[in-house]
């Protein structure tokens, strides 16, 4: 593992010869700063390990991460909480920190645990949001969906008006899969266009309409997901919803217009190209 990580940072001289070789441990931070990653890193390798402070490793360890290593971001993490006088809140941040990237590393158990220990020890409402939504997260891929929900209404007690969207929709989907259709729309209905979970959001709030025979929010959403996000909805799930809309104004020629259409786009053994040729030929039956 050392001689990989001497390599890595041999290639890293190789290919970035501009980098300077100061050995100020506020070359490490700004270059941290500026999002230079790799040069904060060599930077960081050649600094004598007794002017590491705590700033420095914590410089490090988000430089590392920022660059996927992870086991490395890990360690020097582990190192800046063993400084003594760091305060609650610090250790809270560093606690949350090795939480996501434990999350990221697809173990949902240990991030759990690491989101609870940030929770312990924060004080601060920017710190409280975030800990409170990893530990939902967890729990939802942990597919603890009654717990995960519990800890993401928390997180929203906290969050600032950036984090209430992303929020809004996790928790938007957490009630789906509890089969809370009620609660589930409205917290999608407050996630903003402009969020990149908007469209999954959508997504959802059709398949909800469609459950429920809802045709009305069904056109409502359809319009806004063919008119704000056109290129994330090309698919036969969606001509098959416009199938039905059609059918349920008895609107024929629109129903045909967009089968025909549906399906030169897509097979014909599409499942939902299938149900959309089963629901417009009883369709037609009905009116015979």
């Amino acid at each position: 593992m050392k001689i990989l990580k001497l390599l890595f940072f041999i290639l890293l001289l190789l290919v970035n010869p501009s980098i300077s070789f100061s050995e100020h441990p506020i070359d490490v931070q700004k270059n941290a700063h500026n999002k230079e990653y790799y040069k904060a890193m060599i930077s960081f390798e050649k600094l004598p390990k007794q002017k590491a402070n705590k700033d420095v490793l914590l410089s490090a360890a988000q430089s590392a991460w920022a660059l996927s290593l992870p086991d490395t971001a890990t360690t020097l993490f582990d190192k800046v909480l063993n400084d003594e006088k760091l305060t609650k809140d610090e250790k809270s941040k560093i606690y949350l920190y090795k939480g996501i990237i434990e999350f990221q590393e697809e173990k949902y158990s240990t991030a759990k645990i690491y989101a609870e220990k940030s929770l312990m020890l924060a004080s601060k409402d920017e710190f409280k949001s975030p800990a409170y939504k990893l530990l939902g997260d967890s729990l939802f891929k942990l597919k603890q969906y009654s717990n995960a929900k519990s800890q993401y209404k928390k997180a929203l007690s906290y969050a600032s008006e950036e984090e209430k969207s992303n929020i809004n929709y996790q928790l938007g989907v957490t009630c789906f899969y509890l089969g809370d259709f009620e609660n589930s729309k409205n917290y999608f209905s407050k996630v903003s266009l402009d969020n990149e979970d908007a469209p999954f959001a959508i997504r959802l709030l059709i398949k909800i309409a469609l459950e429920e025979n809802d045709f009305s929010s069904l056109k409502k959403w359809l319009d806004v997901a063919t008119s704000e996000f056109p290129d994330e909805f090309l698919d036969s799930y969606i001509e098959y919803a416009k199938i039905k809309l059609a059918i349920n104004e008895k609107n024929k020629q629109v129903a045909n217009k967009t089968l025909q259409e549906a399906m030169e786009k897509f097979p014909q053994s599409d499942p939902w190209i299938n149900l959309a040729m089963a629901s417009y030929e009883a369709f037609l039956w009905e009116r015979n």
